[in-house]
Formats: C-alpha cells, structure tokens, sequence
C-alpha cells in the first residue's frame, strides 16, 4: 500500500474511532506547554520574557529568546514576590501563575503588596480534588468547549 494511501486509511480510521491524532508544532506551542530552564533557547523563552516585563520582573532591554542569568533572575523574583518554590526555573507551577493570575511586581521596598498574592484560581488541582476551584475549572473549560458535562 502506497504511504498516502496508508496516511489516509489511518486518519479515516481515527475520524471514524472518534478521535484525532495531532502533532504538535513548536510554532503552535503555548507559554506553559514545556518547563524553561537556563541555558535553553526557544520561542517560549520569548513568550516568557515578554510575560515577566508586562508584569515588570524582566527589566533587560529586549526579549532575546535565550534564557541566560537575566532572566533566570527575573523568574526568581516573580517565584519569590507569588510565593512560588523559587528554584529559576520556570515550570508548570510558575508558568500557570504567570499566565493566569494578575500580579505585579514588588514594591521599591522589597516587601510583598496586596496585589502580589496569588489569586485562588492558582491552586494546584490533581486527579480526586473536590470543591469550588474544581467546580470553577469545569466551568471555564465548559465555556471554551473542552468540557461536555455540567458543573459539578
């Protein structure tokens, strides 16, 4: 059997089965998708970066993509001012706190404001947790159409 002919079969098979195999492109990735640590180089890196200025923690001129000491350091300061582990490395606990809970930066003081606590969307959930976080998660992945079944 010719390889198009195969490709076609499979994907009619899966389309048939109810379910669709995707490959995920790099380019169609979203801040959060992979843990950034030092060293590495990535459009995510950019994304990153870009997220801890408009928030005020990347204070280097331009996003570069490569994520050297300067925004290892920034990465630490946002960890610290949002109650985060605080080990420079931007993985799912620290990315999901980035990208959905509104935070600012420090004050000049050093010391923690109001708005730098996180917010209770921030709890981490895991297979079995119950309760309102819950409950609003089902909601707001029912809203976007990746949840079927009311709210429970």
């Amino acid at each position: 059997m010719a390889q198009s002919t195969f490709n076609k079969v499979l994907f009619s098979s899966a389309v048939v089965a109810g379910i669709a195999v995707v490959a995920p492109q790099d380019a169609d990735a979203a801040l959060g998708d992979r843990t950034l640590r030092q060293g590495m180089s990535h459009p995510d890196v950019t994304e990153l970066q870009n997220a801890l200025k408009e928030k005020g923690f990347f204070t280097y001129g331009t996003a570069t993509g490569y994520f050297g000491t300067h925004t290892r350091d920034a990465v630490i300061a946002y960890q610290k001012a949002n109650n985060l582990l605080v080990d420079g490395v931007a993985g799912p606990q620290t990315l999901s706190s980035l990208t959905g809970a509104a935070v600012s930066a420090p004050n000049n003081n050093g010391n923690k404001t109001a708005d730098t606590q996180p917010s209770s969307k921030t709890s981490l959930l895991r297979v079995g947790s119950r309760g309102g976080s819950v409950t609003a998660l089902q909601e707001d992945l029912r809203k976007l159409g990746f949840f079927n079944q009311s709210a429970r």
